[in-house]
C-alpha cells in the first residue's frame, strides 16, 4: 500500500496548491468586468457613453474592463436576449441602457450613474468580478480577440473564489474529500481482497438515498419554479441556481438529474432484497457503478460553484457528501460482487 499512500500525497499536493495559487495569484490586481448595452439611436445611451462611463472608466483605469454591445446588430441583440432570459427580467426591466456587471443589472442612465460606482467598489474589495454568465458570451469575446485584455484563467479563477471566501472555501474542502475517496476507493478495489471488506449497515445505503433524493426534489422545486432557496448563514444558493450551470445543456435542471440518480440508487437497493443470491450480489455492482456515475458528476458541480460561478450551494455540497457516503458504502458490495463468476461456474453443468 505504500504506492498508494505516495499517490494519494502527490493527487492531494497537486490539488492543494493549486487551491492555494487560485486564491492568492495575482491578488494585487483585481479587475471588474462589466457588460454595457446600448442602441446608437437612445439619447439615454449616448449621455452614458460620453459622460458617466468615461469618468468611471478614467478613475479605475486597468481595474474596470467595459464591453459595449449595440443591439441593433444581430450578433449583439442575440446577447442581450440572452441576458434578459439569464437574468428572468420583468417587462418593466427591458431596455437600453442596461449595464450587466456580475449578477447586478442596471437599467437606465439613473441607475448606472448612481450605483454602477459602488458595485465596482464592492467587486474590486472582493478581488474582482469575471465576465457575466450571459450564454454565448464568452464565444463573443473569444471570437473579437477580446481575450487578450481580460484576465487569465487564474485570475477569473481567484475573483470567482473571493467573492465568498467562507463558502467557497468548504466546497473546496468537500472537493478534495470526493477527490481522494474517487482515488483511494478505486485503488483499494484494486488491491484489496474481498475478504478485508466489511460490509456498512444494510439501513446506510437507503437512508443516504433518501436524503439525497429530498435534496434534489427541493433543488427541482427551486430551479423550476425560479422560487427563492432558504441558503443558511453559509454559501449563496440562489446564485448558483440561477446561474447557466443549473441547468445541462441549457435544458434539463440539475435537480431532475439528481432526483433520477438518487431514485434508480434506491429502487436498485429495494429490488435487490426480492432477487436471488446472486442477483443480490450483481445488484451491489449496479449501486456501486451509480455511486461511481454520481460523484463524478458531483466532483464536475462542485468544482464550478467556487471557481467559476464564485458561489456555494450548501443543499448541493450535502448532496456531494451523501454521493461520496454512498461511493464508500456500496464498496463492499461491488467487492462481493466479484464472487459471482465463481457462483455462476459452479452453478453450471457440464456440457462435456
Amino acid at each position: 500500500m505504500k504506492r498508494t499512500a505516495i499517490t494519494l500525497s502527490v493527487l492531494t499536493a497537486i490539488i492543494i496548491s493549486i487551491y492555494f495559487n487560485t486564491n492568492l495569484s495575482h491578488a494585487q490586481t483585481p479587475v471588474v468586468n462589466a457588460v454595457f448595452f446600448y442602441s446608437p439611436y437612445c439619447g439615454h445611451c449616448i449621455t452614458v457613453i460620453n459622460e458617466i462611463l468615461p469618468t468611471i472608466q478614467a478613475k479605475y483605469l486597468e481595474g474596470l474592463n467595459i464591453l459595449q454591445l449595440d443591439i441593433t446588430q444581430p450578433e449583439e441583440q442575440q446577447l442581450y436576449q440572452a441576458a434578459i432570459t439569464q437574468f428572468k427580467l420583468p417587462d418593466d426591466r427591458l431596455g437600453v441602457p442596461a449595464l450587466v456587471i456580475g449578477t447586478s443589472y442596471l437599467l437606465g442612465e439613473r441607475e448606472i450613474r448612481e450605483q454602477l460606482p459602488g458595485v465596482i467598489e464592492n467587486g474590486l474589495s472582493s478581488g474582482g468580478i469575471i465576465w457575466p454568465q450571459i450564454p454565448g458570451l464568452d464565444r463573443y469575446i473569444s471570437r473579437h480577440h477580446l481575450q487578450s485584455d481580460d484576465p487569465s484563467v487564474i485570475d477569473n479563477m481567484a475573483a470567482s473564489f473571493k467573492r465568498d471566501r467562507v463558502g467557497n472555501s468548504l466546497a473546496v474542502i468537500v472537493l478534495l474529500g470526493m477527490i481522494f475517496s474517487v482515488v483511494w476507493v478505486g485503488i483499494s478495489f484494486v488491491l484489496a481482497s474481498t475478504s478485508n471488506s466489511k460490509p456498512w449497515p444494510q439501513w446506510i445505503v437507503p437512508t443516504l438515498a433518501v436524503i439525497g433524493l429530498v435534496i434534489a426534489i427541493y433543488l427541482t422545486y427551486i430551479e423550476t419554479t425560479q422560487s427563492q432557496a432558504f441558503c443558511g448563514p453559509v454559501g449563496d444558493c440562489n446564485s448558483v441556481q440561477q446561474s447557466p450551470y443549473a441547468k445541462l445543456f441549457g435544458l434539463i435542471p440539475i435537480g431532475i438529474l439528481g432526483m433520477v440518480g438518487y431514485f434508480t440508487i434506491l429502487a436498485v437497493w429495494v429490488a435487490s432484497i426480492f432477487l436471488p443470491e446472486t442477483w443480490r450480489k450483481l445488484s451491489g455492482l449496479a449501486l456501486w457503478i451509480l455511486a461511481w456515475v454520481g460523484i463524478l458528476f458531483s466532483i464536475y458541480l462542485t468544482f464550478l460553484e467556487p471557481f467559476v460561478i464564485g458561489a456555494t450551494c450548501m443543499w448541493c455540497i450535502s448532496s456531494a457528501i451523501i454521493i461520496t457516503l454512498l461511493l464508500w458504502a456500496t464498496t463492499p458490495l461491488a467487492k462481493m460482487a466479484t464472487q459471482v463468476e465463481d457462483d455462476l461456474d459452479d452453478g453450471m453443468p457440464d456440457t462435456a
